[in-house]
């Protein structure tokens, strides 16, 4: 895998940079830990089929944003992603304790779809993106994963209801991240703008989309989450899928866990 980190003083490899001495050792050590190589042609993470390394990318991911946080944040920021992580795992039920022992039930199912599949934003799905409530929100995202075979939806639709580990964790993350940052808008209303937005760029994807008309890729996805809580004050790593720099391409690393069946890079 290719990581195209940022080249700007915040994450360059400039030992003489005040404040960035050895973020190039640490890049390394990611790579490292998830078993990637940074430079080599191939976008797609290479884990197919090893177990054992699947079982263990979550808790990898995790320990990552905690390392990051020690190191180019504040420890506050590392205790809260232990405390809001920690929370998920205790609350949830038991029809969602396979998630504690299955490695695959920590990422989300493949969509397929048939070669002729339209993702084009319906009438209803666009009737349903000008609402602002969760009936809404539910609606919009499980016609998106039904009928259009979004591959977003099965994730949204967690987040929607707040169930399983994926969904429970993508809501605390924000809630955290609010409080801390002063963002007032609730889970409903950072949701509908997220719907919204994901409305917005799948319709743009149509014109100018790199692979499959309306299918959307995972930088495309971290590009209008940013967006979306840019606007209200909360920095790019509030996104779960950019949780460590904040930057686009990490999107790359994440998007087996969060959108499997996610369009080709772009």
């Amino acid at each position: 895998m290719r990581i195209n980190w940022p080249s700007d003083a915040r994450y360059a490899k400039s030992s003489n940079t005040t404040g960035n001495t050895g973020k190039d050792t640490l890049f390394s050590l990611f790579a490292d830990i998830l078993v990637v190589e940074i430079g080599l042609p191939d976008l797609r993470p290479p884990w197919g089929d090893d177990e054992d390394s699947k079982a263990l990318i979550l808790v990898k991911n995790i320990l990552m944003e905690i390392l990051w946080d020690v190191v180019e944040n504040t420890p506050e920021e590392a205790a809260a992603t232990i405390g809001f992580t920690n929370d998920c795992f205790n609350e949830l039920t038991p029809l969602e304790l396979p998630d504690l022992i299955d490695p695959d039930s920590y990422f989300m199912p493949e969509v397929s779809h048939s070669p002729t599949q339209n993702f084009a934003i319906t009438s209803y799905q666009n009737s349903q993106a000008s609402g602002s409530s969760d009936v809404n929100r539910r609606n919009f995202w499980n016609s998106r994963w039904m009928t259009s075979k979004d591959p977003l939806g099965p994730l949204d639709i967690d987040v929607v209801f707040d169930k399983f580990l994926l969904g429970c964790l993508a809501n605390k993350r924000y809630l955290d991240y609010a409080q801390r940052f002063g963002a007032t808008e609730s889970l409903t209303q950072i949701g509908v703008q997220i719907m919204q937005a994901h409305r917005t760029f799948t319709n743009t994807d149509f014109s100018s989309g790199p692979s499959v008309p309306g299918k959307l890729g995972p930088r495309q996805i971290a590009d209008y989450h940013h967006q979306e809580f840019s606007s209200i004050g909360l920095p790019n790593r509030t996104f779960g899928g950019t949780p460590i720099s904040g930057h686009r391409d990490e999107a790359l690393l994440f998007t087996e866990l969060f959108c499997p069946s996610c369009d080709e890079d772009n």
